[in-house]
């Protein structure tokens, strides 16, 4: 997935991170939903596991009851 340019990581407004829930990932990009959803498609396949894709275009998230970690997973 990091190859593709996702990761299981999110960063609040605050610059605190924190790990998502199993299985699910972010990206941020300006590419068009096509796009994104095809890199997550090839990403999740490299896995090996069976997959389901969704690509959501936001311009915001709030989230509860996440675990903080080390911004050094970020990388």
């Amino acid at each position: 997935m990091k190859a593709e340019g996702f990761t299981r990581v999110i960063q609040s407004d605050q610059g605190v991170w924190y790990q998502l829930p199993t299985g699910m990932y972010y990206g941020a990009s300006n590419a068009e939903q096509a796009v994104v959803i095809q890199a997550a498609k090839r990403a999740a396949g490299k896995t090996g596991y069976p997959s389901g894709v969704v690509v959501i275009e936001s311009n915001g998230a709030i989230w509860n009851g996440l675990t903080v970690v080390d911004s050094a997973m970020a990388r």
